[in-house]
């Protein structure tokens, strides 16, 4: 089998409603790695699973506004990397546990993952992304590539389930003297189909909090899409920017880089998702 990319949403985490306490995001991270554990043991052995960050590196910004007369004040992109270590411990410790629950042997790495964007990106100019307790709107530019592509193929193709590209991965820039963070997030389905890409995936599954992509919704005549090609999904247009936009686009990018499918379904419905018995199927043609 081609390798699988797992996006998962901030509702496998955190679900909204729901106090974000460390005890509920492993409870809910626990329930989601034993559906994992269930691809794996159905045959699916190469697997990247992404995720989001929003409630967490909120709240990470929360404690060093409210600690800069403490402690020295921490940029966006390092809050991000540390969303990126901590939530990829619990989940990689989460899927060891569910895994070796299942009798299957295999290793489990969290790779923190840098993704470069353009400086000259309209976005930081722009900035439309809310963060942390005041909302405050940083730039959410468009990722061109996964710094650590290569590792992450790597250690995939050895035989290793990695966690990669947390909260869309850390965002840099290139310069005379390399790279560097910048004030910024980026959006991890976007950053999930250019993970695809690198690694070769067959198929990207993004999880959301509801069941696919819908014509009209929020109408009385909203439709589920069952299967749909990427360009009727992209003239069908109309979808919000900050919700059910980047998803569409992200499963668009991947079948169009090569792909042979993309598939945006509800969190319950990973294991249905994958073989295309639930969710919105997104192909080339």
């Amino acid at each position: 089998m081609k390798p699988l990319v797992i996006a998962l949403g901030g509702n496998a985490i955190s679900p909204e409603g729901e106090a974000d306490t460390i005890e509920n995001q492993f409870r809910h991270t626990r329930a989601t790695a034993d559906r994992v554990a269930t691809l794996v043991k159905a045959g699916w052995e190469r697997i990247v699973i992404t995720h989001g960050n929003g409630p967490q590196v909120g709240n990470v910004v929360r404690r060093v506004e409210h600690s800069r007369d403490i402690a020295p004040w921490l940029p966006l992109d390092i809050c991000v990397a540390d969303t990126q270590g901590g939530m990829g411990y619990m989940i990689q410790q989460c899927l060891s546990n569910a895994l070796a629950t299942a009798g299957l042997s295999m290793p489990v790495a969290t790779v923190v993952t840098q993704v470069l964007v353009d400086a000259a990106d309209t976005a930081f100019d722009h900035p439309s992304k809310p963060i942390g307790p005041d909302r405050q709107l940083v730039a959410s530019p468009d990722p061109k590539r996964v710094v650590e592509a290569d590792a992450i193929a790597g250690l995939m193709n050895a035989g290793t389930l990695v966690v990669a590209g947390g909260g869309g991965g850390v965002p840099v820039v290139e310069g005379p003297d390399g790279l560097r963070g910048v004030e910024a997030v980026v959006d991890k389905d976007l950053t999930a189909a250019l993970i695809g890409e690198a690694v070769g995936a067959g198929t990207l599954v993004i999880l959301t909090d509801i069941d696919g992509v819908y014509s009209g919704f929020g109408t009385p005549d909203a439709k589920l899409l069952d299967k749909i090609s990427a360009d009727q999904l992209r003239r069908l247009g109309g979808f919000e920017a900050g919700s059910m936009g980047p998803k569409v686009e992200a499963a668009c990018r991947f079948v169009e880089s090569g792909g042979e499918k993309a598939v945006i379904a509800a969190l319950d419905d990973l294991i249905d998702a994958v073989s295309g018995r639930a969710g919105t199927t997104v192909t080339a043609r």
